[in-house]
């Protein structure tokens, strides 16, 4: 779940927000209510499913794509991870790659692995 949230957090999650699809909310804690309620041999199953559904909308509606935190190092990151991208048929050696971007190789690794 840290993972999870520290995406979120990247991706310019809010504590607060306004919904627009509040009946889809309704529907799933109904859903959930009905499937804790009597005993079955997978109602686990079910209730995990309908809690990953939760927080898969709780986060679509919460996180902003537009304030996605823009620090030099998410940048440097990123161009470092579209080069990775557009050249992967390519042998780069990682000091080959800290190089062109003027890093230590060590804090991009550092970088890359807190990112992706």
């Amino acid at each position: 779940m840290g993972a999870i949230y520290r995406k979120y957090q990247e991706r310019g999650g809010r504590p607060v927000f306004q919904t627009s699809q509040l009946q889809s909310y309704h529907d799933i804690l109904d859903k959930l209510y009905n499937i804790a309620s009597p005993p079955d041999y997978v109602r686990d199953m079910r209730i995990h499913e309908k809690l990953s559904s939760l927080l898969i909308l709780l986060m679509e509606d919460a996180w902003d794509d537009t304030q996605i935190q823009n620090t030099p190092d998410t940048l440097d990151i990123q161009a470092i991870k579209d080069y990775l991208d557009e050249n992967f048929k390519s042998r780069i050696s990682l000091d080959d790659l800290a190089g062109s971007f003027y890093l230590n190789k060590y804090y991009l690794m550092k970088l890359f692995k807190d990112r992706y």
